[in-house]
């Protein structure tokens, strides 16, 4: 939903899900925004080279899942947790690439930076660059995106720009 103009992912304290803007075939992109996080665990941020969503579960046991969708993508997953960026791979599960020390905390907001050109990903964290990472084997196209995982947070100042 909105909340004063920003994108507010709110589902109380079980608050997962993701959202994809744009097209699945864009390439080499740089994708900021601003990431305010209200409540929960603070464990939210953005998709980058994301595509082929799904609800989540195995289609038999698990059947759209909602809390196994937040992790059934491809793509990239850069995120801000209570004392860390990360920077993650998805590939309909999680996989941990980098985690750098920072101290996050509620109702402050922090501007996060990805560019993802080539097989390199950089973040940036207000403007100090923190992870860069080249992939053997990357997700070279995709769509932008938000995610949560147990986090109420606010998204707002979205920006893309192809490179």
């Amino acid at each position: 939903s909105t909340s004063g103009g920003k994108l507010l992912l709110d589902g109380g304290n079980k608050s997962v899900g993701k959202r994809l803007y744009g097209s699945e075939n864009y390439g080499d992109y740089t994708f900021e925004a601003d990431i305010m996080p209200i409540s929960g665990s603070i464990n939210a941020g953005v998709l980058v080279r994301a595509k082929n969503a799904a609800i989540g579960g195995n289609g038999v046991d698990n059947a759209d899942n909602v809390l196994a969708g937040t992790d059934f993508i491809q793509g990239y997953f850069i995120g801000l947790t209570k004392d860390s960026v990360v920077l993650g791979k998805q590939n309909y599960g999680w996989t941990q690439i980098k985690s750098v020390a920072a101290e996050i905390s509620f109702d402050k907001t922090y501007r996060l930076k990805v560019s993802a050109i080539g097989s390199t990903i950089k973040v940036w964290l207000d403007g100090k660059l923190m992870i860069e990472y080249t992939d053997d084997d990357p997700f070279t196209q995709g769509a932008v995106g938000v995610r949560g995982h147990y986090s109420v947070v606010k998204f707002d100042n979205l920006t893309l720009k192809a490179e």
